[in-house]
């Protein structure tokens, strides 16, 4: 099976970030230097039994890059989380980090900003409930379009909702 076309750049890349040769590399997840290169050329994939270990060596790369990995490897990424705690940590600081983030002030674009600050919200709540970005945007729009049919504010949707998840 031929390798998705951003899996074989996501591998050398953060490969070449753990400073680690491609032999280096392969003996330490326990394949050989040709098996490495074959994935980072994309001629073929990590089979089932491979791929947990390959995201699990990169336990040291930046977040945004791992996660790109996994998902490109086709893992649930909560489960990786579980299983490389380095991982689950800087996912959870970068939670907390995108969540006690002090507003700051609007540029000349405020929409723009507005949107990115929005579209960073989505991609990190997205992570922590391992779905995709695109998913979760739906489902909010959806409900945001719910609210809006019931004539509601968004604090008495808050509300509602809180109370309803405590019963």
């Amino acid at each position: 099976m031929r390798a998705p076309p951003t899996l074989g750049p996501l591998l050398r890349d953060a490969r070449r970030q753990l400073r680690a040769g491609q032999e280096g590399f392969a003996k330490s997840i326990g394949v050989s230097a040709r098996t490495i290169s074959g994935w980072e050329r994309q001629a073929v994939m990590p089979t089932p039994s491979q791929r947990a270990r390959v995201a699990s060596a990169f336990a040291s790369i930046d977040h945004e890059r791992w996660c790109a990995i996994v998902e490109a490897l086709g893992l649930p990424l909560d489960a990786m989380l579980a299983k490389v705690p380095r991982q689950r940590a800087l996912a959870e600081a970068h939670a907390r980090e995108a969540i006690a983030r002090p507003a700051e002030a609007p540029p000349a674009d405020a929409k723009r900003a507005r949107r990115g600050v929005l579209d960073d919200a989505i991609r990190v709540h997205a992570e922590m409930l391992d779905v995709t970005a695109r998913r979760l945007r739906m489902a909010v729009a959806a409900i945001l379009t719910d609210i809006e049919r019931l004539g509601v504010t968004p604090g008495v949707a808050r509300d509602i909702v809180l109370g309803s998840s405590s019963k």
